[in-house]
């Protein structure tokens, strides 16, 4: 045999084996990449009998291969898969197709484990089927991570479930009982004016301060934590951004009165609209107008509403307050932040006020600004960019001038207040009993009662009540039916989430009203319907 030439000397004929020997090379690097490949490789004949396994599967089975060769890949078979799913299997690879799936096996030991498996079936050139050969990888490792991953995820969506059901539960309890306790003292107030002296007036406005701080807190609260996990929707529409400000305006004059302050509203656009979300919109705003007359102890606080020649629609908030330092400016919109803090700070809060009003508005793709200097005031300006003046002013005035003339010739109108909470029963009928007619229920079953055999002429529905249906299924049954659509339903509720609001509307009511809310609140919204 001569190396160099690849010849050899066959009765004193020389042929050449070069291609023979390039072939057994090939063969000797395919047979080593198989061998030591990291996945396992099982070759069998055509009925099934193991013909050759890589030292791979043996490491990974515990099986030697003297073990394995001449068996039947059943000896892995754990019998966790059904007589179909091996069927299925077979069927696919008789049929000349490669076949792929997860199995799980049995090692030597008795451990089971996961392999991806793709078996492909060996054709010769008649057609037929001579070996199976199979590359499997172990994916144990994987499926637990998986495995662990929903898991995770199942935990985390159940406590997003708590989560949200508790943030509902809490503001529906706070709402409740300070609705009772605002409208109590507003009675009391009513029953004994002609007997409280001047100076005693601060303790029925102590009252009412102290609770509407309770409910800013936990709005603050609950919207900022809703807007940390991306569950502060937002509906950006056309609105009428000079009707917000009059009556955030119109809001806040009781406080500004109280410290003394001028609180002033210049609108150089009129009508002006923006396309942004209502509800968030007005929450920015109502902070900065809060925080200005918060820290504001003389002088003036200035809404001003006016366009850049660019086109782009400004709302400023300007104070001659205490003003902010240079350090602290760098972290204003930063949550739980206070330029004072700890026991000796001077005023209230909990430092979540302006981080929210950064948060929504970056969703309405506004842009905050802020200038200020210590001892002189504060400047906010929110930029909402292009805007168009309305053709006209959009009325939000109730569906009462559909109803029957007889209906309006009334004296007394009657009120069904569907109701579950004793407090607000008294302190809804006290308000308002003095102009309408009431019954009071706190059960859906008997409201429908009342309905059917007595002429309401307006409903006032709380969400959560006794009975077979809540306040919504109640309105959808009303609504849905072809003889009392027609009575106007006002949603009065402790559930205050702009996405309860929705839910009330949808669900057919006419107005919502948000817990706590005051007696003239309440009026005005019933004059909708006369």
């Amino acid at each position: 045999f001569d190396k160099e030439y690849n010849v050899t000397s066959v009765l004193g004929l020389s042929i050449d084996i070069s291609e023979r020997k390039m072939a057994e090379k090939e063969l000797l690097k395919l047979s080593r990449a198989v061998e030591q490949s990291s996945a396992s490789v099982v070759i069998t004949n055509c009925r099934g009998d193991i013909e050759f396994v890589n030292q791979t599967l043996c490491d990974l089975t515990g099986f030697t291969k003297e073990e394995l060769i001449g068996k039947n890949p059943r000896i892995w078979k754990s019998g966790y898969h059904t007589k179909e799913y091996y069927k299925e299997f077979w069927n696919t690879l008789l049929s000349g197709q490669n076949c792929s799936g997860e199995i799980l096996n049995k090692k030597k030991n008795g451990e089971l484990y996961w392999e991806s498996a793709l078996i492909s079936p060996l054709i010769n050139e008649n057609g037929e089927i001579t070996h199976f050969v199979a590359v499997k990888e172990d994916i144990t490792e994987k499926k637990k991570m998986v495995t662990a991953l929903v898991e995770a995820k199942e935990k985390a969506e159940s406590a997003n479930r708590l989560k949200d059901a508790f943030i509902a539960n809490i503001s529906h309890e706070i709402r409740t009982p300070l609705n009772g306790v605002l409208g109590m003292t507003h009675l009391i107030k009513e029953l004994f004016q002609g007997n409280i002296k001047a100076e005693d007036e601060e303790l029925f406005d102590g009252i009412d301060n102290s609770s509407k701080r309770i409910i800013r807190t936990v709005d603050m609260i609950l919207n900022y934590s809703r807007l940390q996990v991306g569950e502060f929707n937002v509906q950006p529409s056309k609105i009428n951004i000079s009707l917000i400000l009059t009556e955030l305006v119109s809001e806040f004059s009781t406080s500004a009165k109280h410290k003394s302050l001028e609180l002033k509203f210049l609108n150089e656009c009129e009508n002006a609209e923006i396309t942004a979300d209502e509800n968030s919109i007005t929450i920015a705003i109502s902070n900065l107008i809060d925080n200005a007359i918060k820290y504001t102890h003389k002088g003036f606080v200035e809404i001003k509403l006016h366009k850049e020649k660019n086109g782009d629609i400004i709302v400023d908030v300007k104070d001659t307050g205490i003003g902010i330092s240079p350090v602290y400016l760098e972290h204003i919109f930063e949550p739980y932040r206070q330029e004072q803090m700890g026991y000796g700070r001077a005023y209230d809060g909990i430092g979540l006020g302006l981080a929210l009003v950064k948060k929504v508005l970056d969703l309405n793709n506004a842009v905050i600004s802020v200038e200020s200097k210590k001892g002189e005031g504060t400047a906010f300006s929110i930029n909402f960019g292009n805007g168009s003046r309305p053709t006209e002013v959009r009325s939000e005035k109730g569906q009462g001038g559909d109803m029957d003339p007889v209906e309006k010739a009334k004296q007394r109108k009657l009120v069904l207040i569907v109701e579950d909470d004793l407090m607000n029963q008294i302190t809804i009928k006290r308000f308002i009993d003095d102009l309408y007619d009431t019954m009071v229920t706190n059960s859906s079953d008997e409201a429908m009662d009342i309905i059917r055999n007595t002429e309401v002429d307006l409903i006032l529905m709380d969400i959560s009540i006794n009975g077979s249906m809540n306040g919504l299924e109640l309105t959808k049954a009303l609504k849905g039916s072809g003889e009392f659509y027609k009575i106007p339903v006002i949603a009065v509720t402790a559930h205050a989430f702009e996405s309860d609001k929705k839910k009330a509307l949808e669900a057919g009511c006419d107005r919502y009203l948000a817990k706590p809310f005051t007696k003239i609140m309440l009026r005005k919204t019933l004059e909708e319907f006369e």
